[in-house]
């Protein structure tokens, strides 16, 4: 079970990253032709105040019970669970409300032409939460059960309608830009809902051994049983809520301080989203999916609370194997990134948004955020590890070392925001993420000592790669500096050669890791298999 769990997790990954990868282009190509028809204020209104409503109404309402809810599915009394994911509609509803009443009343308000339009935006984003967290029931059986390929369909046909109806009515009609962006919402939304329901109503039209699910009416709420809700998942929701407000908090911490303090106008917001938005690309494409596999598959691994000397053997080796790589291979990534990033930021500005988005200032956060990207690399797997397998008194001493680095984290933003305007949001990340880093390695050196498991030399990359890496980060800017103005493809050539160049050297030094990949996919079999035939 557990190799197949594994090769289940590997393979959710993969489809993580691949889905991701299309998204982001699909989105890439949207922005670059929307961003020479809105205005900045406009920009600055959707990508900052409207998405961040979004994020903190679902971030609240739902992300401690998609986590603690995926603690040891194998073991679950799903009524209860079902009850328990529940609550998140309630939770929705009021939270919605309240946050709708906040951005409207004690804000500061947008220019005058887009009043109009941010009161209908911010009413139809909280509605769509609401609609949202109707389907959090089957979207968990589906995380659960591993139905990866239902996840990867519909988040594809939930972003593509969404872009389907936002890039005509913005070309349309640029002044009703918000309007266009709360419509695709909405329908994006709905369409996310009516899949994941019309689905398994289909799914489950036919009876399946071992599913514990009969109809679709197994993923409403029941009101007959003797103990309503799961008790000890529900304390552990209320435990991962206390660590992840701290983390939304961090995570969005820059929105936050733009949205409340107004240190940033509405365009320059805009600027900074739109560069934001590029520099986290990375991040956004592989380090997500990979942290919600590995959290996923951790947890049902681990034993919270338990060294890892006390567990099984078998399992412990393949989970140390797994974070070691998992690790190396994000480091490797986000040096690659700051490799390459510093030569190229400025190419990539002028490819989306033309000399407006080109400037100095724009390359200069650009350049910036490559630097952050190291830190996300290494942030994101350790504390998925850790929160997947922190007993209750750990998350409860991870949960107020965040609260004082949440206080510390806004009281740098502000002012490094202050002085140096977007860069300070980056700067204030970094120190942010590498003191998060540092708790989580705490707890995970704590939990191997003893052991012969050593996963944090992960964290130490190859010297082969790090040369190829150095090379061509001297390669591309001497290539920046010679040919950018001239010939911007020579320039993009020589830096698509370093980059199969580096790429060809992981490869050749991490041979064992990609044999473990292909023989947990199958690849390696198929291949034998196609050779014989």
């Amino acid at each position: 079970m557990e190799q197949s769990l594994l090769t289940s997790s590997l393979q959710n990954i993969s489809f993580g990253i691949v889905l991701q990868i299309i998204v982001r282009v699909i989105t890439f190509l949207s922005n670059a032709c929307v961003l020479r028809y809105i205005s900045p204020d406009a920009l600055g209104l959707m990508n900052v105040r409207l998405l961040l409503l979004e994020s903190t109404i679902l971030f609240v309402s739902r992300e401690a019970f998609r986590k603690s809810t995926l603690d040891d599915v194998r073991n679950h009394n799903w009524p209860l669970v079902i009850n328990l994911i529940w609550i998140t509609l309630p939770i929705s509803v009021l939270i919605s409300v309240v946050l709708g009443h906040v951005w409207l009343d004690m804000l500061e308000a947008p220019p005058p032409h887009l009043q109009s339009q941010y009161v209908t935006g911010v009413w139809v984003m909280a509605l769509s939460c609401i609609i949202e967290s109707t389907c959090e029931a089957p979207l968990l059986v589906a995380n659960a059960f591993l139905f990866n390929k239902l996840k990867v369909a519909l988040n594809l046909l939930h972003i593509g309608l969404r872009t389907l109806v936002f890039l005509p009515l913005v070309l349309c009609s640029p002044s009703n830009s918000v309007h266009a962006f709360s419509a695709a919402q909405a329908v994006g939304t709905l369409t996310l809902v009516l899949g994941y329901y019309g689905y398994f109503y289909h799914y489950l039209r036919t009876p399946h051994k071992g599913f514990p699910f009969k109809s679709i009416r197994d993923f409403l709420p029941r009101f007959d049983l003797q103990q309503w809700i799961h008790r000890p998942l529900a304390w552990l929701t209320w435990s991962l809520f206390k660590t992840m407000a701290v983390k939304q908090l961090l995570t969005e911490g820059e929105r936050y301080v733009m949205t409340i303090s107004g240190v940033l106008s509405l365009t320059q917001q805009g600027v900074y989203e739109t560069v934001n938005n590029l520099g986290t690309l990375p991040a956004r494409l592989l380090f997500r999916p990979i942290e919600e596999s590995c959290y996923f598959y951790f947890a049902q691994l681990f034993r919270r609370g338990e060294q890892v000397s006390k567990l099984n053997k078998d399992h412990m080796e393949e989970a140390s194997k797994l974070l070691f790589y998992a690790m190396r291979c994000t480091v490797v990534f986000g040096l690659t990134v700051m490799a390459f990033g510093f030569s190229y930021s400025r190419l990539l500005l002028f490819l989306y948004g033309g000399e407006s988005l080109a400037t100095d200032t724009g390359t200069v956060l650009l350049r910036a955020h490559c630097t952050v990207i190291l830190f996300l690399a290494i942030n994101g797997i350790t504390e998925a590890f850790g929160q997947s397998a922190m007993s209750k008194e750990q998350l409860s001493w991870y949960n107020y070392s965040m609260v004082l680095l949440s206080v510390a984290f806004l009281v740098i933003s502000w002012a490094l925001t202050y002085l140096l305007g977007g860069l300070g949001f980056i700067l204030a990340n970094c120190c942010n993420m590498a003191t998060r880093i540092c708790c989580s390695l705490k707890f995970m050196y704590e939990l191997y000592d003893g052991s012969k498991w050593q996963p944090l030399k992960g964290l130490l990359p190859g010297p082969l790669i790090v040369t190829a890496l150095a090379v061509s980060f001297l390669i591309t800017n001497f290539s920046e500096s010679l040919y950018f103005d001239e010939n911007k493809l020579v320039h993009l050539m020589i830096g698509a050669c370093c980059g199969l160049f580096s790429v060809a050297v992981f490869f050749y030094e991490e041979k064992e890791l990609f044999k473990i990949i292909c023989a947990k996919l199958g690849i390696d079999k198929r291949f034998a298999h196609e050779k014989d035939d």
